[in-house]
């Protein structure tokens, strides 16, 4: 099974995986296709900060409350913080974020109950939902899309060069077992 499971691997990284992620204009062609279908939710360009616990938490949040740059705090935590920016959807940051909250709004602290670790996240810009992601920005999404399409397309031309048959009179003697 773990030899048959590899040879299965290995198909699917030639047929589907790896051609799907290195064929540029076939995924241009996906995206541009089905544009609708790569829109944004109700999203936020955002800072989120990780931080070892809850004191180092405070002090980030405060240094950024007077001003101090993300980038500086970050520095200066002696890797006790990590932090990360980017444009997410409101569903998928860890931290509830009102999507009111104006730009340069820092949530209140988060601790996580099972190991102390703390977060939270500065707003950077809001926005609402229903807006076109650009092809970097949907690329994931289309990368899988046409992976799926990829892999339909080879399934379809394995049945058809290897059709199943069923010995009908083997199958009735299995039921009857």
């Amino acid at each position: 099974e773990f030899k048959d499971g590899n040879v299965l691997f290995e198909i699917m990284e030639k047929s589907i995986w790896g051609k799907a992620t290195n064929d540029s204009a076939g995924l241009l062609k996906q995206y541009n296709e089905n544009k609708s279908k790569y829109l944004w939710a109700a999203s936020a360009n955002v800072i989120l900060f990780n931080c070892s616990n809850k004191t180092v938490a405070e002090a980030a949040r405060k240094a950024l409350l007077t001003g101090k740059d993300w980038k500086q705090v970050s520095e200066e935590a002696n890797n006790t913080l990590q932090a990360d920016s980017g444009r997410f959807e409101l569903s998928q940051i860890p931290i509830a974020i009102n999507p009111k909250s104006p730009a340069g709004f820092i949530t209140e602290i988060i601790v996580n109950p099972a190991d102390g670790t703390a977060g939270f996240a500065k707003i950077i810009n809001q926005y609402g939902e229903g807006l076109q992601r650009s092809f970097e920005e949907a690329k994931g999404l289309v990368i899988n899309d046409y992976q799926f399409i990829l892999e339909e397309k080879w399934i379809s031309e394995l049945k058809k060069k290897y059709p199943v048959k069923i010995n009908e009179s083997v199958f009735q003697s299995l039921l009857k077992q």
